[in-house]
């Protein structure tokens, strides 16, 4: 007791620990002085602790081995390699899982009814705009027609009542140029010029109602050539919307249907693609070939050495096994009977564009109706590989498991490892007991280093320097320890 007494008495001294009993105890420099303290008990600790006190020795193919490795008692190694080749071949004898889904079929008809149905909708809303477009601008001809028909009327009957209101005028000139005739003469032609004065009054109206009238007419006129300029310059931007609508109807058509195709391969076309024969063909194709159990490449799963597979059903959930891949056929195997399928197809056509545009649909619309299910294989590995018993490498008291100076195999690799890390699981509480022990020395070293002068108060720069001194030759001390170590391990002489 009197030992450690003195210890603490002598640290007390040397790091001003007394001055955590008193008003200082919140000086910055003497928390650094503990803090110094401590972390250079544990760092020298640690520096002066074995190798294999902290970190496992680990050995790779062709290292040199240090020492003659001898079993101290009877146990199982676990053979890391052994187990993983076991999982591995648990998993290839459980196979791969597949999934076949029936309800591929009525989907695709389902979408390829609705592409149809949206098209040919939206082309008739389209088609129907034009002919009301095309109508108004008829109309509007055909005012403007009639119109001018109205004017040249009008300047005829102009020309006829200006024809007559000269002859009028004449004959009321000729009446008053004739000389002086008797008594019942001069009243006949006064009543006479009466009569066709009545009738150039009557000429005049008409002629002033036919010129109103002609106005109205060109004053229509010009408004109807106003508005077949308007519908003119119209035109073009009318042409281009309906481009552009006709190219969105297009798009809704391929989105629907789930296929990647040019949309040049439809705008060139000279035939409505919407058709319901185009419709009729392509389901018949569809409910002959999406029956089959299709994968999406045959070739690359038949390489498999082990070609177990398991196929569920999505829609009863029926598994059934099968060792091979007989019983599939290959996507693009169904896209070349896709060829044979369509050769025959609408006879009338002799451009054979209508064939060419349902074996394009067709053949992109095709999908693989059996998927590899990784998730689910990936839940299987998970499961066998927690269900699977470790594979052990059994060693008894005694047993060489390796020479010093022999160059390391493989199987050695795997059994030192393995030894050295079951030793770890084994030694942990002395190791932990044991850097204990080094830290209570390092403190003794301490107490040892200023003993000769009790009365000596060390500033704590100096403290400093010394301390980070010590913990740099230890380091270097080391370091060299180390790569003289795996320098060792690598070469020989």
């Amino acid at each position: 007791m009197s030992l450690f007494s003195d210890l603490a008495e002598r640290l007390q001294q040397t790091f001003d620990l007394d001055l955590l009993k008193t008003g200082r105890a919140k000086d910055p420099k003497i928390w650094g002085k503990l803090t110094l303290l401590i972390a250079m008990s544990i760092t020298i600790g640690y520096l002066l602790a074995p190798p294999d006190l902290f970190e496992l020795v680990h050995y790779q193919e062709g290292d040199i081995i240090r020492g003659t490795l001898v079993i101290e008692q009877d146990l199982l190694l676990p053979d890391h390699v052994s187990t993983r080749l076991k999982g591995e071949q648990l998993l290839r004898d459980q196979g791969m899982i597949f999934d076949y889904d029936p309800g591929l079929l009525p989907a695709t008809i389902l979408r390829v009814s609705e592409a149809f149905n949206d098209s040919r909708g939206q082309f008739a809303q389209m088609q129907q705009s034009l002919q009301d477009q095309s109508r108004a601008t008829r109309q509007i001809a055909l005012d403007y027609f009639e119109t001018r028909q109205a004017t040249a009327e009008a300047d005829r009957e102009m020309s006829f009542l200006k024809a007559y209101r000269d002859r009028l005028g004449s004959r009321i000139k000729a009446i008053n140029q004739t000389p002086g005739q008797a008594q019942p003469e001069q009243k006949i032609d006064f009543l006479r010029r009466a009569k066709l004065d009545a009738d150039l009054l009557i000429l005049q109206k008409a002629q002033r109602d036919l010129a109103d009238k002609k106005k109205l007419l060109q004053q229509k006129t010009d408004e109807l050539i106003s508005r077949l300029q308007e519908r003119n310059q119209t035109g073009h931007t009318e042409d281009q919307a309906g481009a552009e609508r006709k190219e969105i109807a297009i798009q809704n058509f391929l989105e629907t249907l789930k296929v990647d195709l040019p949309l040049s391969l439809f705008s060139k076309l000279d035939f409505p693609f919407y058709a319901p024969e185009i419709e009729r063909e392509i389901l018949v194709l569809m409910e002959t070939l999406l029956t089959q159990e299709i994968l999406t490449s045959k070739k690359e799963l038949e390489l498999e050495k082990n070609p177990n597979l398991t196929l569920r059903n999505l829609v009863n959930g029926e598994q059934v096994k099968y060792d091979n891949f007989n019983h599939f056929v290959d996507l693009e195997q169904v896209r070349l009977r896709v060829e044979d399928l369509t050769k025959g197809l609408f006879p009338e056509d002799a451009s054979g564009k209508k064939r060419d545009l349902v074996r394009q649909l067709a053949s992109a619309m095709l999908r693989p109706t059996v998927t590899l299910n990784r998730l689910e294989m990936e839940k299987k590995k998970d499961a066998i590989l927690v269900d699977m018993a470790p594979v052990y490498f059994s060693v008894k008291k005694g047993e060489i498991i390796a020479r010093a100076g022999d160059r390391a195999t493989p199987h050695q690799v795997e059994m030192i490892n393995a030894y050295y890390e079951k030793q770890s699981e084994i030694n942990k509480i002395p190791r932990f007991i044991g850097m204990i022990f080094l830290v209570l020395v390092s403190f003794l070293l301490t107490y040892v280093a200023f003993r000769r002068n009790p009365q000596a108060r060390v500033p704590y720069k100096q403290l400093l320097l010394m301390s980070v001194a010590v913990m740099v030759c230890l380091l270097l001390v080391k370091g060299g320890v180390f790569l003289s170590e795996m320098i060792g391990m690598r070469y020989t002489e």
